[in-house]
């Protein structure tokens, strides 16, 4: 039994480490099969009902951490092709007059250095600061009088990709949800003892209230 818990242990830490959708899918296929395995491995210790319920939610919480991961990924995804907007946009700015406006330069050189900064954070509050300071220099960018209108696109395009909706600043705060939310499911494997089994799923339900 054991063994077979140790086997399953290795197999979730393996899906959350998964860097690719494939690697997600082979761990997920792998920790599902395990998983079906238990009722036959338990079927001698009294009282099947309640281990039958905590084979459950062993189930349910294999399913959403497959989900967590598969958000992890796609985010990741979506972060490197805003990474790459982000320097096609810098591009454009340098192309213009912009910068030669020394109070604007600043402005803009200060914002690229804010937001490639917080995408090294590792705390959720550390990129909501980012978020504002950035969102103020933004503001600050679009008060300008002498900026012409090919300018204020530049810096739309700018703030969409830093702090809008899928913006590199955005996804970076997901990302560190989804981190927090992971850690909070990956040991979710307690010994097949009864008195843990139940301690095990009464925590469950009160993280899920």
């Amino acid at each position: 039994m054991y063994s077979e818990i140790n086997e399953l242990t290795y197999v979730i830490e393996e899906l959350a480490r998964a860097n690719s959708q494939r690697q997600r899918l082979l761990a997920f296929d792998s920790l599902t099969q395990k998983i079906e395995q238990l009722p036959t491995l338990t079927k001698s210790m009294s009282d099947q009902q309640r281990l039958s319920l905590q084979l459950k939610v062993i189930s349910q919480e294999a399913a959403s951490l497959n989900q967590l991961i598969e958000q992890r990924l796609q985010s990741q995804q979506l972060m490197l092709q805003q990474q790459e907007n982000l320097l096609a946009i810098n591009n454009e700015i340098h192309r213009t007059e912009m910068l030669k406006d020394m109070a604007i330069a600043e402005v803009i050189t200060s914002t690229f250095i804010q937001s490639n900064s917080a995408l090294t954070y590792k705390r959720l509050h550390q990129v909501k600061q980012a978020i504002r300071l950035v969102s103020d220099a933004i503001v600050t960018l679009k008060n300008n009088p002498d900026l012409s209108a090919k300018h204020v696109e530049l810096i739309n395009k700018l703030e969409q990709c830093i702090t809008g909706e899928d913006g590199l600043l955005s996804i970076k705060a997901s990302q560190l949800r989804i981190i927090g939310r992971t850690n909070g499911r990956i040991e979710f494997v307690p010994d097949i003892d009864q008195t843990k089994f139940e301690n095990f799923h009464l925590n469950s339900l009160r993280r899920d209230q």
